[in-house]
């Protein structure tokens, strides 16, 4: 059985869409983009002192094609807040045996997720030709809710998150989505 706690989708995963357009604000610098467009994962700072990003000294561009299935135990006790620039993927991960959650990532996709689950990233097409290039902060699990809420205001003061948030409820799990999204 499990407790309110294992199923609060903050510390799983919970995923929101900022506007896209407002990403040309963070330009991907060019090894970026060229380290974004191999099979294996890469990790790098550059640029970032550059950005007016939140909690500038937690982040780093995760960037690659395409993720194989993986999990990354030595990232225990964080949790990984992923705003995607470039990318045009589907994210998926194992939340408990046989209960995959896909999510569409493109750009303006911020999602957090723990990196302790089997988790992957497929192109939303065989054929297309984008990489996947992200800002990704670590944070401290213990210091989630606090550290979560400065992204997202930091990123609402830079214009990038533009509307009101809303908790819905879906089978026990907690999913924040624009507030517009529900007037449609």
């Amino acid at each position: 059985m499990r407790s309110a706690n294992d199923q609060a989708l903050p510390k799983l995963l919970r995923a929101i869409n900022l506007d896209p357009a407002a990403m040309d604000f963070l330009p991907v610098p060019p090894d970026v983009n060229a380290m974004s467009q191999v099979s294996e994962i890469d990790v790098c700072r550059t640029g970032l002192r550059d950005l007016p990003i939140p909690l500038e000294p937690l982040a780093d561009w995760i960037c690659c094609f395409q993720a194989a299935p993986h999990n990354d135990p030595a990232w225990k006790g964080s949790v990984f807040v992923t705003l995607a620039v470039n990318a045009q993927h589907c994210f998926e991960t194992m939340v408990s045996p046989g209960l995959v959650v896909s999510v569409p990532v493109g750009p303006g996709t911020l999602l957090v997720l723990d990196p302790l689950l089997l988790h992957w990233l497929k192109p939303e097409s065989p054929l297309q030709d984008t990489g996947f290039a992200a800002i990704q902060w670590s944070i401290d699990r213990n210091d989630f809710t606090r550290q979560y809420r400065l992204i997202r205001k930091g990123l609402q003061a830079l214009g990038l998150i533009r509307s009101r948030m809303v908790d819905v409820m879906d089978e026990g799990w907690r999913v924040s989505i624009p507030a517009k999204a529900l007037s449609q």
